[in-house]
Formats: C-alpha cells, sequence, structure tokens
C-alpha cells in the first residue's frame, strides 16, 4: 500500500499543481489531463487491492474507502473497473473480494 505521508489525494494535489505550471507554457492540456487521470486511477486500483489482501475477507465499498482513505465514490468506480477486468468478484451482495 503506498505510505501513509503519501496518499491518494496527495498526489492528486501536487498533479494538480504540476498542471497549473503546463497551462502557463501552453502544453496540450487534454492529454496530460487524460495521462495524469489515468494515473491516480491506477494507484487508487492498487491501493483498493492492498486493501482487500490486508483485509483478509470479503468487504462491502464503504468499508473499503474508510480502510484505505479513498472516497466512497471513487471507490464504487474503481470497483467496475477491477470487476470488468476480473480482478474483482462479488461472493455476495455488495461485498467485494480479489479474484483468487
Amino acid at each position: 500500500m503506498l505510505s501513509d505521508s503519501i496518499s491518494v489525494r496527495y498526489i492528486h494535489i501536487i498533479l494538480v499543481g504540476f498542471i497549473s505550471v503546463l497551462n502557463r507554457f501552453n502544453f496540450h492540456l487534454d492529454y496530460i489531463f487524460l495521462h495524469i487521470s489515468n494515473l491516480i486511477l491506477n494507484c487508487m486500483e492498487v491501493q483498493i487491492i492492498e486493501t482487500l489482501k490486508e483485509a483478509g475477507k470479503a468487504l462491502k465499498a464503504g468499508e473499503i474507502a474508510e480502510l484505505s482513505g479513498i472516497d466512497k465514490k471513487d471507490v464504487d468506480k474503481v470497483i467496475k473497473v477491477l470487476k470488468s477486468e476480473n480482478k474483482l468478484y462479488c461472493p455476495k451482495r455488495c461485498f467485494y473480494d480479489i479474484q483468487k
């Protein structure tokens, strides 16, 4: 899991500042924003998978959000992506676990 001193929220703040600097030099922000969004999504995916591994059991989205420190809306989005990639499954309704 990401260290306690560096969370997804801090990475997001740093990247937003980076975008504002690039904006001053007229870089193509759409292209940069797309790659930064993918980077943030990948960080959240890793953090959610690590949280489920540490828990060792199926968790609800709200529990994942609480343990990982990620906003529940973002957790829901990432869970949808991870399910489509067959990295997560639902052992019972509203619970998620790592695909084994």
